[in-house]
């Protein structure tokens, strides 16, 4: 199933009725003690995203459709598209009115500080700030979907409004100038953590919910 599209949002994702999630990047460093109390760092070559979605309870039908798209991720392999509800849209135009039409790109990035992206393309004083999420699709066969949080904020600004960033985790490689960037909505793939699945109850009248851990893939 890793060569097929992933479900989109609205196929799995938004289907779910969350009761509570995680969603974050982890540690990108190990670290060891030694006998003398110092710790040896060692970083990690990839930082992935991860979570866990804690589903409530639901009406059995309601919930039984969710069972079969859960045994087609737990079974069959299927990747899905994930984004945090608490994060859909910037801070600063979270009913995406700001924005409107406009569509934001990449303009640039420092192949030096993988850490630093410059966009274009939003109105002179769109402002993106400090824990917003963006997300840009990039490669092909298959297509990978890159999700940051930005570290550091900046405003459009200038002729032809650009706007410099910093965000985690690093660019990949890959990126290209002119792909277009998601801030309504960012994604990223995921793949089930095997052995992470709760089974649902069957109760009177409704099923109980049911966790499950997600990790981000580029596959």
């Amino acid at each position: 199933m890793s060569n097929q599209p992933p479900l989109a949002l609205s196929e799995f994702w938004n289907k779910l009725r969350l009761r509570a999630i995680t969603f974050d990047l982890p540690d990108d460093q190990t670290g060891t003690g030694t006998g003398s109390g110092e710790v040896l760092r060692a970083s990690r070559r990839d930082v992935l995203w991860q979570g866990k979605a804690a589903v409530a309870l639901n009406r059995h039908d309601a919930q039984d459709e969710i069972k079969a798209l859960m045994d087609e991720i737990r079974h069959g392999g299927a990747r899905f598209l994930v984004s945090d509800p608490k994060r859909r849209g910037p801070q600063s135009d979270k009913l995406g009115t700001l924005q409107g039409n406009s569509i934001a790109t990449v303009h640039s990035f420092d192949l030096g500080d993988r850490r630093k992206l410059v966009l274009r393309g939003l109105p002179a004083g769109f402002e993106l700030r400090p824990g917003d999420l963006l997300s840009i699709e990039y490669g092909a066969d298959p297509v990978r979907h890159f999700l940051a949080r930005i570290q550091r904020g900046g405003t459009f600004a200038g002729n032809t409004p650009k706007c410099e960033l910093r965000v985690l985790p690093f660019l990949p490689i890959g990126l290209e100038v002119g792909q277009v960037v998601t801030l309504r909505s960012p994604v990223c793939k995921a793949s089930y953590v095997p052995d992470s699945y709760t089974p649902i109850e069957r109760l009177p009248g409704y099923d109980g919910g049911f966790e499950f851990k997600w990790r981000q893939t580029y596959r």
